[in-house]
């Protein structure tokens, strides 16, 4: 990705956690979470931006492809929050009708766009870090690349299970490895395993259309 992109990226990512801090943060509401789980969503991103597949050498390479891996489920983490919206009762108790409110307009607003850019950007991030795998472990071929793409998905949707359900953060596996390790080893059951296979779907749906968009944009029309 180009310095100047990586930048705007940059730019933009700061410019909506401002946005959040400043109507969320410090006045408490039902979005005072978005400006944490908005952060921890980029720092994957910012991970890969540091990655070259082939230039960097392995004590480079693994130790930033790890820092992606912990923190890449933060993102589409934020897919689950969307449910919060629940919280501004959009209907209409009377009426059964979808009130027009302006603050809950601008709350749908403001989620909804950070869960879009953070899912496209981290989708991005999920192309390129497989592509890096590959390329640094020397498989080829589009079935090597899409047994990549659907481990990390799988990996990913326990990631969010476990933020989501267990209530695990990032933080304790560095705090508490311990108890993450108990923690992960009971939490499986069929209800677990579904979660989890449907996240992974929601994913690939994700990368499929991005990565179709991406062919559309670049195939010369007949």
């Amino acid at each position: 990705m180009p310095q100047k992109l990586r930048w705007l990226i940059r730019s933009a990512v700061l410019l909506y956690l401002g946005y959040v801090y400043l109507k969320t943060g410090i006045h408490s509401t039902a979005l005072a979470f978005l400006t944490l789980n908005s952060f921890l969503a980029y720092i994957p991103i910012e991970c890969a931006f540091h990655v070259h597949p082939t230039r960097q050498r392995a004590w480079q390479f693994y130790p930033l492809a790890f820092l992606w891996s912990i923190f890449y489920p933060n993102t589409p983490y934020l897919l689950t929050d969307l449910f919060h919206l629940a919280k501004f009762n959009p209907y209409n108790s009377v009426t059964m009708l979808m009130r027009f409110d302006l603050h809950l307009w601008l709350a749908f607003f403001t989620l909804v766009s950070g869960v879009i850019g953070f899912a496209i950007i981290g989708t991005w991030s999920l192309e390129f870090m497989a592509t890096a795998f590959q390329r640094r472990w020397c498989w080829r071929g589009a079935i090597a690349h899409s047994i990549i793409i659907v481990g990390l998905t799988l990996l990913t949707s326990i990631g969010v299970f476990v933020g989501r359900f267990i209530r695990l953060h990032t933080a304790y596996l560095f705090v508490s490895p311990g108890w993450v390790v108990s923690e992960l080893i009971t939490m499986w059951n069929l209800r677990m395993v579904t979660f989890v296979l449907l996240m992974t779907i929601l994913q690939l749906i994700i990368w499929g259309a991005i990565m179709i968009t991406k062919m559309a944009l670049t195939t010369p029309s007949e």
